[in-house]
């Protein structure tokens, strides 16, 4: 299957290789359009998920405000790039203190070069750690996101406060 044909309102299992940069984008509106509660991302600084961009930021606003209880987690080892460069998401964030939440992992366990974005503990994409992504997405296999739910929530909880809102300074 490729990504052409996935559906993201279809219940059924469903997977696709992600094999280009167009292919990752595709992947997570697919995945984003699929979530109705719950998403959880981790990369290395998150620039890559272009999770500033207005239309990304477009729909993560649509998967808050869907439901109150709808929870988005973000974790990066480096955090410059949401200080600098992702303004939108962390307005964001200062609109939707309640549910959108940002976390800088932890020195001794690190994200790695790779990434993972679960959503509603049954689908996920997720990215090897190479130059060009590769990865796949799989959308409604609860069984096979288990154990990177597990990860994510282990690291999560070591990384142990959120980052503030709004950037801190005099």
């Amino acid at each position: 299957m490729t990504l052409d044909d996935i559906d993201p309102h279809l219940a059924s299992a469903q997977r696709a290789r992600i094999a280009s940069h167009a292919e990752l984008q595709q992947a997570i509106d697919l995945l984003l359009a699929a979530t109705r509660r719950d998403l959880r991302i981790e990369h290395h600084d998150l620039a890559a998920l272009r999770l500033a961009d207005s239309t990304r930021v477009e729909q993560l606003a649509k998967l808050l405000r869907s439901s109150p209880a709808a929870q988005i987690r973000l974790l990066a080892n480096e955090i410059d790039w949401l200080e600098t460069a992702a303004p939108r998401l962390r307005t964001l964030a200062s609109v939707y203190s309640h549910a959108l939440s940002m976390r800088q992992n932890t020195a001794s366990d690190t994200v790695g070069a790779g990434a993972t974005l679960i959503a509603d503990d049954r689908s996920f994409v997720r990215l090897a750690a190479t130059a060009y992504p590769m990865g796949e997405l799989v959308l409604n296999e609860p069984a096979s996101v288990r154990l990177l739910i597990d990860t994510f929530d282990d690291r999560w909880n070591a990384a142990g406060y959120d980052l503030p809102t709004r950037p801190l300074g005099l």
